[in-house]
């Protein structure tokens, strides 16, 4: 996934046109969605470590708003998530993925006493909220995803949609690539994209947005065919209103 690094810093600038990975993304994750499921179900992720980082610091069940970006399908995190909070946002660009998510997160849409949650088909750089919103925002090996240009208006945007004092955490990769592609990907005929800053340039980013960064670690994992890989794993936080 990793190219050379570049020297350009992150800017608010995105590209004007939709970008030519939105389409591929979307019709990937279609087809490999049982596939994938398997997949990250067969190894350990340093997902449940951060995130049960975050569970605590969260406001109690009855009053918790969360936002997850790429949700998948929704194994094991939206799963968590919906029942830790009053109110779960699950938003992906994957059809496929939400399908699953809809089947594995047993919680009624109508709350069922407990969480509403809402499956939201979704490019996550196009989704829009009123600000202070959130508690938490949370993104999953998903924002990597993004052409890096769009990630830094996307996390000026959650800096906005996060409540004073709410939480964000999501990984990046750990080394700079303007993009990466790959012809097929997990499944034959399955083509990805990738992008990313480098650990200096994505936790500038994330401070950018207005965030404290609690942790920023660098994690080596196992990707696809054995190849090791390094996120950046942020857990963030915005301040408390002033006066």
């Amino acid at each position: 996934m990793a190219q050379a690094s570049s020297s350009q810093s992150p800017s608010e600038h995105p590209p004007q046109t939709p970008h030519p990975s939105k389409k591929i993304i979307e019709q990937s994750y279609d087809k490999i969605a049982p596939t994938y499921l398997k997949w990250t179900s067969s190894f350990s992720s340093p997902r449940l470590t951060y995130l049960n980082k975050l569970l605590p610091l969260l406001p109690p069940s009855t009053s918790c708003s969360i936002l997850e970006l790429g949700c998948g399908a929704g194994v094991p995190c939206s799963q968590i998530l919906a029942q830790r909070s009053s109110s779960l946002v699950a938003v992906d660009i994957s059809s496929a993925q939400l399908e699953l998510a809809r089947e594995n997160v047993k919680i009624d849409e109508g709350g069922g006493g407990m969480g509403v949650v809402e499956f939201v088909k979704s490019d996550m750089h196009a989704l829009s909220f009123p600000d202070e919103k959130f508690d938490a925002v949370v993104g999953f090996y998903s924002i990597i995803h993004l052409p890096r240009e769009e990630q830094v208006v996307l996390m000026k945007k959650i800096g906005e949609w996060l409540k004073p004092g709410g939480h964000f955490l999501a990984n990046f990769a750990a080394t700079g690539s303007e993009g990466s592609w790959a012809e097929s990907w997990l499944v034959e005929g399955s083509g990805m994209f990738w992008s990313s800053w480098d650990e200096g340039k994505s936790l500038e980013m994330v401070r950018g947005a207005g965030l404290e960064v609690l942790e920023g670690n660098v994690v080596v994992e196992e990707e696809v065919g054995g190849k090791e890989v390094g996120f950046l794993w942020v857990l963030g936080r915005k301040g408390e209103a002033e006066g």
